[in-house]
């Protein structure tokens, strides 16, 4: 009886106590998600300054490329306009153009190479020059002049740069811009000197390698040289005191030269142009090949004052 009497109160009393501890566990976690942490707010504050602080000091990417950088981009415009103008002289009877637009559309299709863009300086950006062509020579930040043996000069026009120097690029008859951003970057009174004696010297060019070929049927027909080996030979004729060559007689070892690649076809040697490479003199030549009175292909040959032929090699294609 005992027993059965506290049977109902002690049931009662532990249900009692459990709903309690329920409640307790459901409050506690309820206080425990909707409660922040102490110092929520100012945590999120600092992180958002950081955020802006090195969104702010971070450079934009234009900034991320050095300046020497920027100057091989320039010198690689200038390279790209001297083989435009050179297209261009090729297709107007060796007229060159009036001014840089003349080049777009025909010859430069994308004229922003001609902005002028550095560490620091990057105008124009936005300026839409196929809308507006009229802007191009407004905004232009290179100019061109002919040299008296044919050679174009293209440069940058001077006061863009902070420290007050400027990049320019040599074009021979055959395209090809020579110079580097070493030897070619001067100051405006340095410029001036050298475009006075018509640049007969790029001093401290680094070596190179010229390398044109072009296949006729199952062979190729190679020209290869490198500047050290010109400037050598060069050098040794100059310590002989012997007379240049003259242009005829250049014109005639090339003949002779091209006549013995056996080709399918005939070689026709144009008149040549005296030019330089920079640091050694040279007469151009363009030869034709011509079958059934139709130009099929052009090579080029040089030759030196000395007599020294540069002319294509003949070689099998390892494919055939």
């Amino acid at each position: 009886m005992i027993f059965a009497g506290l049977e109902p109160s002690g049931r009662s009393t532990f249900v009692g106590r459990a709903a309690a501890i329920d409640r307790h566990r459901r409050r506690s976690y309820a206080d425990a998600v909707s409660r922040k942490p102490r110092y929520t707010k100012l945590v999120v504050c600092l992180g958002v300054v950081l955020l802006l602080i090195v969104f702010v000091c971070l450079p934009s990417p234009r900034h991320v490329i050095s300046e020497s950088g920027w100057e091989i981009y320039r010198f690689g415009c200038m390279s790209n306009i001297a083989r435009a103008i050179n297209a261009y002289a090729i297709a107007h009877e060796g007229r060159l153009p009036a001014k840089m637009s003349d080049l777009f559309p025909e010859n430069l299709e994308d004229p922003r190479m001609l902005l002028f863009r550095s560490k620091d300086f990057s105008p124009a950006r936005e300026v839409d020059f196929h809308a507006h062509p009229e802007l191009i020579d407004a905004f232009c930040a290179y100019a061109f002049t002919r040299l008296p043996d044919r050679r174009v000069v293209v440069f940058e026009r001077p006061g863009l740069r902070k420290d007050g120097r400027m990049l320019y690029c040599l074009m021979g008859p055959d395209g090809e811009a020579v110079g580097d951003t070493d030897c070619c970057d001067v100051t405006p009174e340095e410029f001036v000197r050298r475009l006075q004696l018509a640049f007969p010297d790029i001093p401290g060019g680094r070596d190179y390698q010229r390398t044109t070929s072009t296949n006729i049927g199952d062979f190729d027909y190679g020209l290869y040289y490198f500047g050290k080996d010109l400037h050598s030979i060069h050098q040794a004729y100059l310590a002989t005191g012997r007379a240049s060559i003259t242009p005829t007689e250049a014109r005639a070892k090339v003949q002779a030269a091209m006549d013995q690649l056996d080709p399918p076809g005939t070689w026709q040697v144009e008149e040549g142009i005296q030019t330089s490479d920079g640091s050694t003199p040279y007469y151009h030549f363009v030869c034709d090949l011509v079958k059934d009175g139709e130009k099929v292909t052009s090579v080029g040959a040089l030759v030196l004052f000395d007599g020294t032929v540069i002319a294509p090699r003949k070689q099998k294609l390892p494919w055939k």
